[in-house]
């Protein structure tokens, strides 16, 4: 994909970094130069305690066609990240730009010999909890079917 589409089809809008606080101007670019990091996508481990969220997930959203809890933290996870513009920045071809839908990646288990596969979904940030689950529980269900993965390619 090139760079015009992937700004067009995830909702780029070109940031003025003169608007930002001193920090965000700092932290943008020091955050990906390898120079100072070594993984430029940043990854990291978070131990939390998602007993309160299970409740919640369980009591509200558990009844929707297609939902896990795993489907429920990722949606909610989107809807954190709507909510903190930082989060949506990035940079393209020397510039930024805030990424209204940005795509979701993860891995799955595949219970074949490539162990995992990659989803990849597109528009998340559009759905709502129902649309969410559908398009969740599909991409996971090709991921896993090896005669949809290796027909697309």
């Amino acid at each position: 994909m090139d760079e015009s589409k992937i700004l067009e089809s995830f909702g780029a809008t070109p940031l003025d970094m003169e608007k930002l606080s001193s920090y965000e101007q700092w932290a943008y670019t020091f955050f990906h130069k390898k120079e100072f990091v070594a993984d430029p996508l940043l990854e990291f481990t978070l131990q939390l305690d998602i007993s309160k969220i299970d409740e919640v997930y369980r009591r509200d959203f558990a009844a929707t066609a297609g939902s896990s809890l795993t489907a429920y933290l990722t949606w909610s996870m989107i809807q954190a990240i709507k909510k903190s513009p930082s989060l949506l920045c990035r940079e393209v071809g020397g510039k930024w730009y805030r990424f209204d839908n940005l795509p979701i990646f993860f891995p799955v288990a595949t219970n074949n010999n490539e162990r995992f596969h990659e989803v990849f979904m597109e528009d998340a940030f559009t759905f709502d909890w129902s649309n969410f689950c559908s398009v969740y529980r599909e991409s996971i269900e090709k991921a896993r079917d090896p005669k949809e993965r290796y027909s697309q390619i």
